[in-house]
């Protein structure tokens, strides 16, 4: 397992939440961004839990091309189930078919993995 540049303690809170997420039977473990696929691939290998990974957070803001990208790096990276965030400006304009557009660019570019569509409201 390569562990590169990423902070130490960073990387033993993961090992141990994912050792906790095995323990404890989860369907499904996130990995936060594609520096993290591949410990936490690897740390899953055999257990038959799912990882799963962000796109398009926190904001929602960015366009369908970056989005697809993003989905076709986690698929490749063992990633099988995504929380994505939808074109939010489509949102707020009732823009539909724009809206559309960038859940397609997720699902068409993340293989048979499981693709959800997260609208939340953030608080400050």
């Amino acid at each position: 397992m390569s562990v590169n540049c990423i902070s130490a303690p960073i990387v033993e809170v993961t090992i141990d939440q994912v050792n906790r997420s095995k323990e404890y039977g989860f369907r499904v473990v996130f990995s936060p961004n594609h520096h993290w696929h591949s410990l936490v691939h690897d740390l899953l290998d055999g257990s038959g839990i799912i990882m799963s990974t962000p796109i398009n957070f926190p904001d929602g803001k960015q366009p369908c091309g970056a989005i697809a990208k993003q989905a076709e790096i986690a698929y490749k990276a063992g990633c099988r189930s995504v929380d994505m965030r939808p074109d939010m400006d489509a949102f707020e304009m009732r823009d539909w078919d724009k809206l559309a557009d960038s859940v397609r660019a997720v699902v068409e570019n993340f293989g048979d993995g499981e693709v959800k569509a997260i609208k939340h409201t953030v608080t400050e």
